[in-house]
């Protein structure tokens, strides 16, 4: 198992990226499909991240959905072919800021 500084870490850069290629806004995001792969792969990451972290850093910070975390990763990777890219934009502004995880 891996230190869970490891995977905060993953998380916190992949918000930060998701905030690069989202600076630009709803126009910029949905007109650029290399944007749109950035951010799923980048959600994926960050989701997948989160699973994996202790039970001790969860409950530390519990205004986080961890639960609908992991689920939203499921949606991610086994569902993404399946769904509008729409679905996907409000959650990249609001799944996760850094200042609930590094709280």
């Amino acid at each position: 198992m891996k230190d869970d500084r490891v995977y905060l870490g993953h998380i916190l850069r992949c918000i930060a990226r998701i905030e690069e290629y989202t600076v630009n806004g709803r126009d910029t995001f949905f007109a650029s499909h290399l944007v749109q792969d950035g951010v799923v792969r980048n959600l994926q990451t960050l989701a997948e991240s989160s699973r994996r972290l202790s039970q001790d850093v969860k409950a530390l910070h519990p205004g986080v959905d961890w639960k609908g975390l992991a689920g939203f990763r499921n949606v991610l990777v086994h569902d993404c072919g399946q769904r509008q890219v729409s679905t996907f934009y409000t959650p990249t502004l609001g799944v996760l800021t850094p200042k609930s995880v590094s709280d």
